[in-house]
């Protein structure tokens, strides 16, 4: 089991500078680096080939998460407007696939709760069905560029249709393709799951990627998750992929509204924050032999 980091943890501007920020996480620690494949889209291909260069050179694994563009809900009642998540969704996966990664995460299903909007039960069926038809579409793409997809459930305030695992594997029975599975997030995972480590061993086989946050998405160790219990029930999974930090140090550009964050995380600084992190982890998984 590897472990990483999310990429905006650490703070950026306007562009990425994608292959400083693979070299900072490898100087914290890191084995894995997950990247936004939305963000590299818009950048250019001599970027996107000296980001795999650089994580081939560093020896860092690579996955990748991306988000549905805000026109274009896979859920929605619109075909025009799911034809449009769907189609950016692709384009994403084949990023993937010409980057040489092979899973992509986030919440490819669409639905993110919006203040305000009422869903109720028959609404939010409604919305799962338009779904599932819309990930069978993605997910040829997927199959045909060797990528798997994982769906993230997230927690009630954040997403209307997937909160729970059990939730998740439901909707992968509509979907019904080896190539989507489900995406969990330990962060999200506290806030919905009755247990959060029988909740885990429950998507045992199904689990493409996971994100390593603690309680209150501060990194790992600096909150109340009991990570032995987490590790052991990723094992007890058959997961061997990697765990990602997707955490973030401070408010700053989208991620502030978009996530809530509203002031920083940071205990000793930055880096030093992250290195303890990956000590912790990597500390966990050698004592108990994972």
């Amino acid at each position: 089991m590897r472990i990483g980091v999310f990429y905006a943890y650490f703070p950026y501007e306007d562009q990425v500078d994608w292959p400083a920020v693979l070299r900072r996480a490898k100087q914290d620690g890191a084995d894995h680096i997950e990247m936004s494949s939305m963000r590299l889209l818009k950048q250019s291909r001599q970027m996107q080939r000296e980001t795999v260069k650089t994580a081939q050179e560093l020896g860092l694994t690579y996955t990748f998460c991306t988000s549905l563009p805000s026109d274009g809900d896979v859920a929605s009642d619109e075909p025009a407007v799911r034809q449009k998540g769907i189609d950016a969704i692709k384009a994403n996966i084949e990023l993937v696939a010409e980057m040489g990664g092979s899973v992509i995460g986030g919440m490819l299903h669409g639905s993110t709760a919006k203040p305000g909007v009422l869903v109720d039960n028959a609404t939010r069926e409604k919305r799962v069905e338009h779904s599932a038809r819309a990930v069978q579409e993605m997910a040829k793409t997927a199959e045909a560029c060797g990528v798997r997809m994982g769906l993230e459930m997230c927690n009630r305030y954040e997403n209307t249709m997937l909160n729970t695992v059990e939730q998740g594997l439901e909707f992968l029975k509509l979907v019904d393709s080896p190539a989507v599975g489900l995406h969990l997030d330990t962060y999200h995972m506290n806030i919905e799951e009755d247990d959060l480590a029988a909740a885990i061993v429950k998507a045992s086989g199904k689990i493409v990627n996971v994100h390593s946050c603690d309680n209150n998405r501060k990194l790992p160790g600096m909150g109340h998750v009991n990570w032995r219990e987490v590790l052991l029930a990723l094992r007890l999974a058959g997961y061997d992929g990697a765990l990602a930090m997707e955490c973030f140090s401070k408010p700053f550009g989208v991620w502030t509204n978009d996530h809530r964050l509203w002031r920083e995380y940071v205990r000793t600084g930055i880096d030093e924050d992250l290195v303890c992190a990956m000590q912790f982890l990597k500390g966990l998984l050698t004592q108990m032999n994972i």
